[in-house]
């Protein structure tokens, strides 16, 4: 879902009403938590996560949406992430 790492959150909501997989891996091997990571939108997070989205997915690099909000230095990101039980722990 590659519209989750621009922050376009009604084209989002459009892609899932008509069964846009969030769980899909991208060329990197990431999915739409990724991707919403790295766009810095909670509200896209919020929604591909409420989709049934993988919160603890990692890349093939082996970073996670954690990883990648923490690089962004989204503090608000990272808050969501936690609440949404992504690993506090992982390591690449």
């Amino acid at each position: 879902m590659a519209a989750a790492g621009k922050g376009h959150d009604e084209i989002d909501r459009l892609l899932l009403r008509i069964g846009a997989k969030v769980n899909v891996e991208s060329k990197h091997g990431g999915n739409a938590v990724l991707a919403a990571a790295a766009s810095g939108s909670t509200k896209t997070l919020l929604l591909v996560a409420g989709s049934g989205a993988d919160v603890t997915a990692a890349n093939r690099s082996g970073e996670t949406a954690m990883m990648v909000a923490a690089q962004g230095g989204s503090v608000e990101m990272l808050e969501m992430l936690v609440k949404l039980k992504a690993n506090v722990n992982a390591r690449n």
